[in-house]
């Protein structure tokens, strides 16, 4: 399983600095939650630790640069999914889960048993399995952010990168993603997701970063970042923070500008 770190780690877009010098290192087996206010840049740290956009500093996975790694040699070690979820072409859910395996397969060739056996796992871990058929364009949001979640856990790698994974899906589904990912963590894998959901961040999350004007404001379990002066001076939110037998729980209530 692979070490991800980040040195000295800044993007710029324009002549606008979107992160600033940002130091980072995340074991194996982790469960990052990196949180925010809108555009605070998370969207933009988790793109340039998935290599997708340039920047300045330095980027490891394991012993490696991230530079140095190939496009399909990358894919095998870090799989992404972006806030966009749309899909443009009509075909089936299974084939668009069917994509994630891509990295693992020699060209021109068709799935193994094992590329069939992960779709299968990941088809009923989503509750896929009465979609599969389905013209991917044909769904309703929660179903296509399920479908493409599917098709990032098709690919099997050390690190997931997922950019509000839960935005769209209905309490039960978004119970039973982190609960996945909790699973996926427990056996050795990096998962580092972006959530707007507090409340999901504090109960599942084994660590925060708190990102803030493109710095790390807090990094921590979530109770150490999730403190009243952070959700005033970040959010301007007051919250009830407290606990019950399944962990951390967190609701805000009130707006405290």
């Amino acid at each position: 399983m692979s070490r991800l770190e980040a040195r000295n780690l800044s993007v710029s877009l324009g002549d606008r600095e979107i992160l600033h010098q940002i130091d980072l290192t995340i074991p194996p087996g982790s469960f990052v939650g990196l949180i925010g206010p809108n555009g605070a840049g998370k969207s933009t740290l988790m793109r340039a630790l998935a290599g997708l956009i340039a920047f300045s500093g330095e980027i490891r996975v394991g012993d490696r640069s991230l530079g140095s790694l190939g496009g399909m040699e990358r894919a095998r070690e870090i799989a992404y999914m972006a806030q966009s979820r749309d899909i443009a072409w009509p075909i089936s859910v299974e084939d668009v889960v069917a994509l994630g395996r891509l990295p693992h397969r020699p060209p021109f060739t068709g799935p193994s048993q094992r590329d069939r056996d992960v779709i299968e796992r990941v088809v009923t871990e989503l509750e896929l399995a009465g979609l599969r058929a389905r013209r991917a364009t044909e769904l309703s949001g929660g179903e296509t952010a399920r479908v493409m979640t599917a098709r990032v856990l098709a690919q099997d790698t050390d690190i997931i990168i997922a950019d509000e994974p839960t935005a769209g899906l209905d309490p039960a589904h978004q119970l039973n993603l982190m609960k996945i990912f909790s699973g996926l963590s427990d056996r050795g894998r990096t998962v580092i997701v972006s959530l707007h959901e507090l409340g999901l961040a504090a109960r599942w999350c084994r660590r925060l970063l708190l990102l803030d004007q493109g710095q790390i404001r807090a990094d921590g379990a979530p109770e150490e970042v999730l403190t009243a002066e952070n959700l005033k001076s970040v959010y301007h939110i007051d919250a009830f923070v407290g606990r019950d037998a399944g962990g951390l729980l967190l609701v805000p209530t009130g707006v405290s500008r």
